[in-house]
């Protein structure tokens, strides 16, 4: 278990106050001055991670060198994404699985860890929210399932350091975004011409089955969700409302469609992005 002792020291002598406080079950979370500092380093480090991938791969690779600026920003965001999306998943599962404190409220238990990795994906949704917004306006598309899953993601984080509520369910979601590292790689290769490597293909199935594992994941969410309803009756209405919004959205809609294109991509080895292949094939 970490523990917040140390940062406490640290944000004592930097601002002058505690960051980690206890809430009312007695359990340690972040303050929504600690919230903002550590959202504002996450995401001031995804955006560091955005140049420097465009930086690094701008010297040593002959192929990102030889993509447009379109496919160089979307190379750049999917390291971004994979990244992320990697490591806080893997944070995110160790939350579910191994740390019983978070368990024993699902409503309202909250741990160092736990505030910590909340503040990260705020931090991380902020950046992909501005991200993809800038990426639309720039090459006048519109990603409708993007912008729907990030900004019920960004909201749902947000609610749940609004009305500091447990954080159970906002780890338990955020390990979904397991599947970001198999795309981006999967994109790379494409870029790369080399879709018919052995690994590519390893890699595009490995991402496929992350796709269906997506599925059990927001389905057993889903029942949770009915097993502790006694709990969530007591929580706010706007946070149960974009949970079993966003969940039915991923589960119904969103993750089976990018489960279809995930394996169409798999025998066609097309990039959806690239819009001279959308035409050619039109």
């Amino acid at each position: 278990m970490m523990s917040h002792e140390p940062l406490n020291n640290l944000s004592k002598t930097i601002i002058g106050i505690d960051i980690f406080v206890k809430n009312d079950f007695g359990t340690m979370h972040l303050t929504n001055i600690g919230e903002i500092i550590f959202s504002s380093i996450f995401l001031l480090i995804t955006i560091g991670v955005y140049f420097v991938s465009g930086i690094v791969f701008g010297i040593f690779s002959q192929i990102y060198k030889g993509l447009n600026r379109k496919e160089k920003m979307f190379w750049d965001l999917a390291v971004v994404r994979g990244v992320f999306g990697f490591l806080g998943s893997s944070c995110c599962f160790y939350e579910r699985f191994f740390d019983i404190e978070l368990q024993v409220d699902v409503s309202k238990a909250t741990t160092v860890q736990s505030s910590i990795l909340i503040a990260a994906c705020l931090g991380f949704f902020s950046f992909e929210v501005l991200a993809q917004i800038t990426f639309d306006i720039m090459f006048k598309t519109l990603s409708k399932a993007l912008h729907a899953h990030h900004f019920v993601s960004i909201m749902g984080f947000l609610l749940t350091v609004y009305y500091d509520i447990g954080h159970y369910f906002p780890i338990w979601v955020f390990t979904l975004e397991m599947s970001t590292l198999f795309s981006c790689i999967s994109f790379c290769l494409i870029k790369a011409k080399a879709a018919e490597n052995l690994f590519w293909k390893i890699n595009q199935l490995i991402l496929i089955y992350v796709f269906h594992l997506r599925s059990v994941i927001e389905f057993t969410i889903l029942y949770e969700i009915w097993y502790y309803w006694d709990l969530k009756k007591s929580m706010p209405f706007f946070w149960n409302f974009n949970l079993l919004f966003g969940l039915c959205l991923l589960a119904f809609v969103l993750t089976p469609y990018w489960t279809f294109r995930k394996t169409e991509q798999y025998f066609k080895k097309a990039d959806w992005n690239d819009t001279n292949n959308k035409k050619k094939s039109q």
